[in-house]
C-alpha cells in the first residue's frame, strides 16, 4: 500500500513515485497521481491512496481514461480498477473540485473506495445529467464521508452496491438526487437541502432488511418549484430512524420507509402544484415518530438546521447508538443533568445535529438560563 500527495499550490508532476509519497515533494494534479496510484497493471491493486494536501480550487476538465493528464479527473477504466483505493483531504485542509459545469463528474470509482473530506462543485452541463461521485458501472460500493456537494446537474453520489456509506455530508442545491442507491446502504447524519428530486433513494434491494437511514436532516427535497419526473418523497427507503424532514413539495410522502420507520420528524409536505395531498409519513407514523410536528431549527430560512433548545427533536430520538453527529462531535451529551448532574442516561437528538449545551463543572448554562428565564 502506498499513499501519494497531491498539492495544487507547491507541486510538480515532474516528482517521481517515491517522492510524491512525501507530503514536502508532492504531485500537482490529481489526475497524474491516479495514473500511477491506480494503475493496477503494476502489481498493486489494494489500498493505494490520494492525499490532498492544500486548500486549493482544482479546476476539472473532462480527460481521457487511462492516460496521464491533466485533467484533474479520476475516472477508473481498464488497467486502473484499484479496489479500497482512497481520496482524501490532508489534516487541515478542504480541498475544492470545481467542475464549473463543463466535466461530467469528477471521480468516477470502482469497489470500495474512501472519499473524505473533499468540496465537490458545478459538475455536469446545465442540462447534462451527471453526478460528482459515480461508479464506474452498476453495482458499485463505496464509502463519502465528510464532503461537500452542491451545484449538481445529475444526482451528489450514484453508488448502488451493498455496503455502501454516505455520512456527515452537506448536500444541497441538487438537480436530481441528493444520495441514490440501490441495495443495502448506511446513510447517516447527512444534511440535505434543495434537491430537485429526492434527497435519499435506495437501500430496497439486496440485503435491503440491514439499510440504516438514520439522523439524517432534509429540507425542500423535493425542492418547490421542481418539474422533476421523480418527486414522490424526501426519502424512499427501507429503514429509516431519528430523522428530520421539513417542507417536502412531493406527490406522495416526506418519508416512505417500508420496513422500520420510527422516531423521525416530519413535517410540512405539500405539492408546489396543487395536483396531489401527499402525507408527512407513508402508511402513518411508526413508533415514536413526530407527524406533522416543527422541530423549530434555528434558522430555516437561512438554511441553518441546528436545533433550537425548545425543539421538540432534542432526546427524542430513542434508542439511537450513533456515536458521532453532523459536525463530528460525540453524541454523548447528558440531558438529564438538569443543572446538577442528577440522572445522566443521555437520549440522543432526532436530526444530524446534536445540540450542545455549555458546561462548567459539570452545570448546563442553558439549562441554568431556562430555569432564571434568560432565555
Amino acid at each position: 500500500m502506498s499513499i501519494y500527495y497531491v498539492s495544487q499550490d507547491s507541486g510538480s508532476d515532474l516528482y517521481n513515485s517515491t517522492q510524491a509519497q512525501n507530503s514536502a515533494t508532492p504531485w500537482q494534479t490529481l489526475s497524474h497521481a491516479f495514473y500511477v496510484a491506480g494503475n493496477t497493471t503494476r502489481g498493486v491493486t489494494y489500498g493505494n491512496g490520494i492525499i490532498i494536501n492544500d486548500s486549493a480550487t482544482y479546476t476539472v476538465t473532462n480527460g481521457t481514461a487511462g492516460t496521464d493528464n491533466t485533467s484533474n479527473q479520476i475516472e477508473a477504466t481498464s488497467s486502473f480498477l484499484p479496489r479500497q483505493f482512497i481520496i482524501k483531504a490532508g489534516t487541515g485542509h478542504s480541498p475544492i473540485l470545481d467542475g464549473g459545469h463543463v466535466a461530467n463528474f469528477a471521480i468516477e470509482t470502482y469497489i470500495d473506495w474512501v472519499i473524505e473530506g473533499i468540496t465537490f462543485r458545478k459538475f455536469g452541463s446545465i442540462v447534462a445529467s451527471h453526478n460528482a461521485i459515480q461508479e464506474i458501472s452498476s453495482r458499485k460500493a463505496g464509502t463519502v464521508r465528510d464532503c461537500t456537494i452542491h451545484s449538481i446537474s445529475g444526482s451528489g453520489k450514484k453508488l448502488t452496491e451493498h455496503g455502501t456509506l454516505v455520512e456527515r455530508c452537506l448536500i444541497y442545491d441538487i438537480a436530481q438526487s441528493g444520495i441514490y442507491g440501490f441495495d443495502q446502504f448506511t446513510i447517516q447524519n447527512n444534511v440535505i437541502y434543495d434537491c430537485h428530486s429526492y434527497a435519499i433513494w435506495g437501500g430496497t434491494g439486496n440485503d435491503y432488511a440491514n439499510t440504516v437511514v438514520q439522523h439524517n436532516t432534509i429540507h425542500n427535497c423535493p425542492a418547490s418549484g421542481s418539474s422533476h419526473a421523480a418527486r414522490q418523497n424526501a426519502i424512499y427507503t427501507r429503514n429509516a430512524q431519528f430523522n428530520i424532514i421539513t417542507d417536502a413539495s412531493c406527490t406522495i410522502s416526506g418519508l416512505n420507509a417500508a420496513g422500520n420507520h420510527s422516531y423521525n420528524c416530519v413535517s410540512g409536505s405539500y405539492d408546489h402544484k396543487g395536483v396531489d395531498t401527499p402525507v408527512n409519513i407513508y402508511g402513518g407514523a411508526g413508533t415514536g415518530d413526530l407527524d406533522g410536528t416543527d422541530p423549530l431549527f434555528t434558522g430555516k430560512a437561512s438554511n441553518t438546521f441546528t436545533l433550537s433548545v425548545d425543539s421538540p427533536c432534542i432526546g427524542a430520538a430513542n434508542g439511537s447508538s450513533s456515536p458521532k453527529d453532523f459536525v463530528s462531535g460525540s453524541r454523548d451529551w447528558e440531558y438529564a443533568h438538569k443543572i446538577l448532574g442528577i440522572n445522566s442516561a443521555p437520549t440522543h437528538d432526532m436530526g444530524a445535529y446534536e445540540i450542545t449545551h455549555t458546561k462548567v463543572i459539570t452545570l448546563d448554562t442553558q439549562m441554568i438560563q431556562k430555569v432564571i428565564g434568560i432565555s
